[in-house]
């Protein structure tokens, strides 16, 4: 992703001109800058979910990347008495579990209401012989289970029985949709816990254009993206229009919380 954007879309500034250059596995959200026809686009933000379904962590300055997205991002998730993955759909007190990652004492940092904090060693040591066979999205996965300190304070949190599992690193799970390099070649990704694939980008011009649409102002962080891309609000070329066209009609099938 970070070599397609690189080669495709990134203008290398000098420092002087206060636009930084993306080094290595680091990408920063107010150093990034994409081209687009005589238009000027930002990254503006990034967000990444540690657990899936859960709250979304803004990151503020720059955050590192690794072969499966953006890292830690959706990393974990809850699994139910059945072995599959507790989503948003299923229990909407997911959305008030609020993870939060301090890199430099390697640590997650779990709130919810009503309930003390947890903490989670980022440094995975977790025991793989308690790696168990999950369900995410109707796929097979696996993943390393906490044990029941921590299960049940997820339990007490969503007011279902449930446990949470951490992504193995000795196991492989592929994106489903079909991606292609530079060349054309199909390529296979490797995914966390996300639904489809590694990232998920939304532009404020779709959200505007969405939010006059439907005659109210529509939170970002509802399509849970990973990147948000602003000024592009001068594009009103046809392929635009088709992709706000796409997220008015996300917002439709998904009106939901």
């Amino acid at each position: 992703f970070i070599s397609f954007i690189s080669n495709n879309f990134i203008e290398k500034i000098d420092n002087k001109k206060n636009i930084s250059k993306k080094t290595g596995s680091i990408i920063e959200s107010e150093n990034l800058t994409i081209y687009s026809h005589s238009n000027r686009a930002f990254l503006s933000k990034i967000f990444i979910y540690p657990i899936k379904s859960c709250a979304g962590f803004e990151i503020i300055n720059f955050w590192y990347l690794t072969n499966q997205g953006l890292q830690f991002d959706r990393e974990w998730t809850l699994i139910d008495e059945n072995n599959q993955a507790i989503t948003q759909k299923k229990n909407s007190k997911l959305t008030s579990i609020k993870p939060e990652i301090n890199l430099k004492e390697q640590k997650m940092i779990i709130s919810a209401p009503n309930m003390a904090d947890i903490e989670i060693n980022l440094i995975q040591n977790l025991n793989e012989n308690n790696l168990l066979s999950i369900t995410v999205c109707s796929v097979s996965a696996s993943g390393i289970t906490y044990n029941d300190k921590i299960n049940d304070w997820f339990s007490q949190v969503i007011g279902q029985k449930c446990k949470l599992i951490r992504k193995s690193l000795n196991n492989s799970r592929i994106c489903l949709r079909k991606q292609f390099d530079n060349s054309n070649h199909e390529r296979q990704s490797n995914i966390t816990f996300s639904n489809e694939s590694q990232y998920l980008l939304v532009t404020n011009a779709s959200l505007n254009d969405l939010s006059q649409r439907i005659g109210k102002e529509i939170n970002v962080k509802r399509f849970r993206p990973n990147f948000v891309i602003d000024s592009l609000t001068n594009l009103n070329n046809q392929n635009q229009n088709h992709n706000q066209n796409q997220v008015y009609q996300h917002y439709q099938h998904h009106s939901h919380p």
